[in-house]
């Protein structure tokens, strides 16, 4: 409101939960996007990571919500089964096969980089 930051262009990314034993739920992600909504006087770009054996089902319900999702080992090794996944593409390709709630079609990494504003460091 003091116009420290500029009002448009921004991405948010929410991190649910931790490593310890505060896992993501997706009952926590529900109250952090109402915050996130509550404080705002526009839309923004917004995404998900989230941590542990409930990444998948909170992943899945931020894009339900109209958000984006970040997925990876950083954030969980564990498939929805809680198999250990053997590399980040099961876990892409895990996500991916589940269904659209959102009905938005999967980012490629060109749409990828224009959603989060990142296209001219990528073309650099």
């Amino acid at each position: 409101k003091r116009g420290v930051i500029p009002p448009a262009g921004h991405s948010v990314l929410l991190v649910v939960g931790r490593y310890d034993d505060r896992q993501s739920t997706p009952q926590t992600l529900h109250r952090m996007v109402e915050a996130l909504r509550a404080s705002l006087d526009r839309p923004v770009n917004w995404m998900v990571c989230a941590f542990g054996r409930h990444e998948f089902h909170c992943l899945m319900e931020a894009v339900r919500l109209g958000g984006h999702v970040r997925v990876g080992f950083e954030n969980s090794l564990l498939l929805r089964s809680g198999e250990v996944a053997a590399d980040n593409r099961q876990l892409i390709t895990q996500l991916v096969k589940s269904g659209n709630p959102g009905g938005r079609p999967v980012a490629d990494s060109h749409q990828a980089r224009q959603i989060l504003g990142s296209e001219a460091v990528a073309e650099a």
